[in-house]
């Protein structure tokens, strides 16, 4: 509605000059608003997703760094053995991942996919981590294919 009601002179527009100035910010702003979803997501996607049978395999290791970016009572009520419950900043995450750039993390939310899931993602490959996978779905996929549980911190 607001891009609708900017982009169809509805707002005060500059004359002279400052027109062609107006002109030209109006078209990048568009193109800015179609291009952002997808390129927030494309760096995302690169993120593969772990079966449950690969997972079920490193949790029995302790080959992973597993991180439920789930709410602290959800976590607290259930999650993937040996998981780390965290709170979405960059600082929190960065302290709990191993010092190796390299070690596997895996990250998952509560109930599957979820914005959360793909900011701490984001995060990680932010700091240098390279080898991010995620568990897409979540605790509630973990439950239901048969893993085992933990409960309390």
């Amino acid at each position: 509605m607001v891009l609708v009601w900017f982009f169809t002179g509805a707002a005060r527009e500059p004359a002279g000059a400052a027109a062609v100035s107006w002109s030209i910010m109006k078209k990048l702003i568009l193109v800015g608003a179609l291009l952002w979803p997808p390129l927030a997501f494309a760096r995302i996607n690169e993120v593969p997703n772990i079966s449950f049978q690969s997972l079920q395999q490193l949790v029995a290791s302790r080959q992973a760094t597993l991180i439920d970016i789930s709410d602290p009572a959800e976590f607290q009520a259930g999650h993937i053995p040996g998981a780390i419950n965290l709170p979405l900043s960059e600082h929190e995450i960065g302290a709990a991942l191993p010092p190796n750039l390299g070690g596997l993390i895996i990250i998952y939310c509560h109930y599957g996919a979820c914005p959360d899931y793909t900011t701490a993602a984001g995060a990680a490959v932010d700091l240098g981590y390279n080898n991010v996978r995620f568990y897409q779905p979540g605790f509630a996929g973990w439950v239901k294919a048969g893993g085992t549980i933990e409960k309390g911190e």
